[in-house]
């Protein structure tokens, strides 16, 4: 996936995927999740409640992704706000999970 601006959005049909591999095109910018309305329509619906992905920084240059949680989607990180940025070449796992019927939990791990 490519961007072309400074901000995006993890769409979540894109989960369905497992690995996405996302160039930022140019510049670091803000991947932002889907809602969690969205989320939870799918790939979240009925009985599931946990939806993984591993997103990778494929920059050809020194550009970050910084993750945002969208609307009703909290990110939780275990250091902080430091987790929330991927660099070039690093790669992040996603773990999607509903906490309710209309609220998502975004666990992000980083792996440099």
């Amino acid at each position: 996936m490519d961007s072309g601006g400074a901000a995006d959005v993890l769409d979540a049909a894109w989960l369905h995927d497992g690995a996405i591999d996302f160039d930022p095109g140019g510049g670091s910018m803000t991947l932002t999740t889907d809602t969690a309305a969205n989320l939870i329509a799918d790939p979240l619906a009925g009985e599931i409640r946990v939806a993984r992905v591993v997103l990778r920084n494929a920059a050809d240059a020194a550009e970050t992704i910084t993750l945002a949680g969208g609307s009703g989607v909290t990110v939780r990180t275990h250091e902080g706000a430091a987790d929330l940025v991927i660099g070039q070449d690093e790669a992040a796992e996603l773990t999607f999970f509903r906490t309710s019927g209309t609220t998502v939990d975004l666990y992000v791990t980083i792996f440099t």
